[in-house]
């Protein structure tokens, strides 16, 4: 009986290190293949995001300063009074508070991107 368990141990343990020998089969050149392809794959998506953020922050920048234009035009014409001109100029100013935070996480996504594209290229030339 000792015999037969010593037996299937030793079967065992043969096993687990054949199919962990399969599983290292990989080679250095697959795995920097994988990183490479998931380091591109992880640029195109942020880059695809930050054409985005670039496109929504110029456009909301542009309608903050029309909307100001447009505000210091009536209250020059004095259509508007001095407390809504105030009130509404709160409120842009807050509109710009944000944009200015969109700007900066702009600003982390552009240097997240130019961090990749030198990481890539130091995989690349390392080939």
């Amino acid at each position: 009986m000792k015999l037969f368990k010593f037996v299937l141990v030793v079967m065992l343990v043969s096993f687990v290190g054949v199919t962990n020998a399969q599983e290292v089969k990989e080679t250095k050149k697959e795995k920097e293949e994988h990183v490479e392809f998931s380091i591109s794959e992880k640029l195109k998506k942020r880059k695809s995001q930050l054409l985005l953020l670039e496109k929504r922050n110029a456009v909301s920048m542009d309608r903050v300063q029309k909307v100001m234009k447009k505000l210091e035009t009536l209250k020059e014409s004095n259509k508007i009074s001095e407390e809504e001109y105030t009130k509404k100029m709160e409120k842009v100013s807050k509109m710009d508070k944000r944009i200015k935070k969109q700007h900066d996480n702009i600003f982390k996504l552009q240097s997240d991107v130019l961090s990749k594209e030198r990481e890539l290229r130091g995989i690349k030339a390392s080939r």
